[in-house]
């Protein structure tokens, strides 16, 4: 008796399963990041098929990649690579492939971490700014530094406190990048953080 063989399946109909599934199940934020992956990944992948991606097309794509000025990126496309992976992942979860084509097999070098810290006097600096206008610009950027001094919590935390969260024991804040985290509100005191903070 002969196996029938299953129709070919091309990384574009996987780009659009993930993006309709699991895309949606991420925080907002992720999601636009991951969207904008996609567009670009299947421009170049698009029309291939599943089973011949391999390992040499990733580092070609990484090597390769141009940002929006046409410069060499490599460090979105060791971005996009991470949400191809997970679509890869995600295409042997539902049985479209026995194995994973690149995954143990590619070793891309993310970024450099950060080595540039802000140093008190920068924030004198900043803080001492005269404002021309009476909102916006200077005055928020200074009421964002007097806030991230005080609470010392991530960006993207800081830009979704509401003022809902300011209460009589403190900051209510919910951190949305913690790994492991239960999601639960905890109270953060308003210590003051000294010496050198990226901001």
């Amino acid at each position: 008796m002969r196996i029938a063989e299953r129709p070919a399946v091309y990384i574009r109909d996987l780009l659009q399963r993930y993006a309709i599934e699991v895309i949606p199940t991420k925080a907002a934020a992720t999601q636009r990041g991951d969207n904008m992956a996609l567009v670009n990944l299947r421009k170049v992948f698009g029309d291939m098929r599943l089973e011949d991606l391999a390992p040499r097309h990733i580092y070609q794509y990484v090597d390769t990649r141009l940002n929006k000025q046409g410069q060499k990126s490599p460090a979105t496309g060791v971005f996009e690579t991470r949400v191809f992976k997970h679509a890869f992942t995600k295409a042997v979860e539902w049985g479209l492939m026995a194995r994973h084509p690149f995954k143990g097999e590619v070793r891309l070098k993310g970024a450099k971490p950060r080595t540039r810290y802000i140093e008190d006097w920068e924030v004198i600096e900043a803080l001492s700014l005269v404002p021309k206008r009476k909102s916006g610009s200077v005055l928020m950027l200074q009421a964002y530094i007097r806030v991230k001094m005080l609470i010392g919590i991530r960006r993207g935390d800081m830009l979704r406190l509401r003022m809902s969260d300011i209460t009589d024991a403190g900051v209510t804040v919910r951190p949305h990048k913690t790994v492991n985290s239960t999601g639960l509100a905890r109270i953060s005191s308003g210590r003051r953080h000294f010496g050198r903070r990226l901001i």
